[in-house]
């Protein structure tokens, strides 16, 4: 199942719902029979397993209606409703739609309250947006609302990790190697937040 894990989730971030949801429902199954099985080993690691490609499936059938419309989020339970935003952020923005994007990680912010984890993904997701931007800005660098925004969602990424920490965030190396933060690797904010979390230890 790690592999229709894999497949799914590529498969997710490239927008290309139905494929997601077909890795998913096969992984379902799988578990579902594994769990059934005789000999099956570690079964509190196998419900673990199922519950979470139950979520993503969810997530990939809940996400076709909100990338078209956003607000149809509203009608998600509030777990569903964030990752589903989230990967709405990660679709558009890698759709190069920055500004689609930013309106989705903003209903995620609204939705994250003071939770570390969930602050920690807007990060992710202001980053995914900056990303973006700056692609844009690289194929017309006279626009100079690109390299504005660039800038906004790069300080918005910062200050949602800022908070993240603030608020219990504790997880140095991840953040500093995380893929999804790349694009704040080489900012010097981004080093003073990581010096914040050493200074915790």
């Amino acid at each position: 199942t790690t592999t229709l894990d894999l497949l799914g989730q590529l498969d997710l971030e490239t927008g290309n719902f139905a494929a997601a949801a077909e890795h998913y429902r096969r992984g379902v199954a799988t578990l579902e029979r594994l769990g059934t099985s005789e000999n099956r080993d570690k079964p509190s690691t196998l419900a673990a397993r199922l519950r979470r490609q139950k979520q993503q499936l969810s997530v990939t059938e809940a996400a076709p209606p909100v990338i078209e419309n956003l607000d149809a989020v509203e009608s998600l339970p509030p777990e569903t409703a964030r990752e589903v935003l989230l990967t709405c952020t990660r679709v558009l923005a890698n759709r190069g739609e920055h500004a689609a994007a930013e309106r989705a990680v903003t209903m995620l912010r609204e939705r994250s309250g003071d939770n570390a984890s969930h602050l920690y993904n807007v990060a992710c997701a202001y980053a995914w947006c900056a990303e973006a931007a700056a692609r844009t800005q690289e194929s017309n660098p006279a626009n100079n609302t690109d390299r504005t925004s660039t800038e906004r969602y790069l300080t918005q990424a910062l200050n949602a990790l800022s908070e993240a920490v603030k608020l219990g965030y504790k997880d140095r190396q991840h953040m500093a190697t995380d893929p999804d933060l790349r694009v704040l690797h080489k900012d010097a904010r981004f080093r003073k937040i990581l010096e914040e979390l050493d200074s915790t230890k």
